[in-house]
């Protein structure tokens, strides 16, 4: 049953993601963005935790989990880690310059 809770759970983010993209014309870097403020909002939440734990190894290769790992490097920050906000920073500079070429490569729809 974990196998399959593995693959449904992101199958289930990965539907609401395509819908956006096809349906509503959301561009897909907005779309990557938007998974990682999502990830890390649930995180403030708690609520990731458990979504991870139910869906299992899935969930943790989403976009969400990035955010949850941003959030989670920011309170080792802000607790005294220095490393924690280095790798943050590295992070959210990757993340945000891979959207952004994605940005200008892909044309939204019009």
């Amino acid at each position: 049953m974990t196998y399959i809770y593995a693959f449904l759970f992101p199958a289930l983010f990965a539907v609401i993601a395509q819908l956006l993209i096809e349906k509503v014309r959301i561009p897909v870097p907005v779309i990557l963005r938007g998974g990682i403020i999502l990830g890390a909002v649930l995180g403030f939440f708690g609520i990731m935790g458990p979504i991870a734990e139910a869906g299992g190894f899935g969930v943790t290769t989403h976009l969400m989990a990035l955010g949850e790992a941003v959030y989670s490097g920011v309170m080792g920050a802000i607790a005294g880690d220095p490393m924690g906000l280095v790798m943050i920073l590295i992070i959210v500079t990757v993340t945000l310059g891979i959207s952004g070429i994605l940005g200008l490569v892909l044309k939204p729809k019009k």
